[in-house]
């Protein structure tokens, strides 16, 4: 209804979108499990199709294409994929019910990197969760990680060093796949890792030094 309202006023419900851009890990941080789980069923395509919009002239090629009959848009999920003599038979299982057979030469998948490291294969991650110094974000948007970027150890508290940056934060922020939000998150993470360094260092020195110089708290 309110997105309703803001096409309604013409180019409002842009603005308003992008205003929320700075509050919106605020908002999704003042959610519980529940709400974010019910987000991520019923609104996220809502979301991401009025959030990651696409340029004018984009649009109008893509608009063009449909027209002449060059490009067909199809709501379905990918069911199997078999090779051809000239390239890929694709069967889709359609949004409305039935299924559908694709001859292609060609298929690029364009969802997007898949962040749901729930049973994932990823030797890297594997290792992590096996040791217990990550954990996978419960929803699927990457790992457990803290307000600063640290992950989330099986036992809840951070793994000291180990940090996470971009769409592997979406647990915990959402918002985190374009730029500015990279770049704020790299310099936090940055100076957290400078910190941690300078923290090894001098314990480094300490345990150099004549025990009747090493300080004690």
């Amino acid at each position: 209804d309110v997105l309703a309202a803001l096409r309604a006023a013409g180019d409002g419900w842009r603005a308003a979108m992008d205003a929320l851009r700075p509050r919106t890990a605020a908002l999704w941080q003042g959610w519980g499990p529940r709400e974010r789980a019910a987000f991520r069923r019923h609104a996220r395509p809502f979301w991401d199709t009025h959030r990651h919009r696409l340029p004018p002239e984009t649009a109008g090629a893509i608009a063009n294409a449909r027209a002449r009959g060059a490009l067909v848009v199809l709501a379905a999920r990918v069911m199997g994929a078999v090779a051809t003599g000239d390239g890929l038979a694709v069967e889709l299982g359609l949004r409305r019910g039935g299924t559908r057979r694709v001859e292609a030469g060609l298929v690029v998948n364009c969802t997007g990197f898949d962040c749901d490291l729930r049973g994932t294969r990823s030797p890297l991650y594997q290792s992590l969760f096996a040791a217990g110094l990550a954990t996978p974000d419960p929803l699927g948007f990457g790992l457990g990680t803290a307000p600063g970027g640290e992950v989330l150890a099986l036992s809840g508290a951070p793994t000291r060093g180990l940090f996470a940056l971009g769409a592997l934060r979406r647990g915990a922020l959402w918002e985190s796949t374009a730029v500015p939000e990279l770049r704020a998150q790299a310099a936090e993470v940055a100076e957290a890792a400078l910190a941690v360094a300078r923290r090894e260092r001098d314990r480094g020195l300490e345990g150099e030094r004549p025990k009747s110089q090493q300080v004690v708290s």
